[in-house]
């Protein structure tokens, strides 16, 4: 019983981890998107 609890509170916390890893990955990917559209709009200004 005890164990099976163990279990499920070490789902919920991978869950809420990956989860905000997932929302960490979301804002990386969008400031890199931002780089990458001003270094391409540096590039086209040269």
């Amino acid at each position: 019983m005890v164990k099976n609890l163990h279990v499920q509170l070490d789902d919920e916390l991978f869950k809420r981890l990956k989860l905000k890893c997932v929302k960490e990955d979301v804002k990386v990917s969008s400031v890199v998107r931002a780089l990458i559209k001003h270094w391409v709009g540096v590039e086209e200004s040269c």
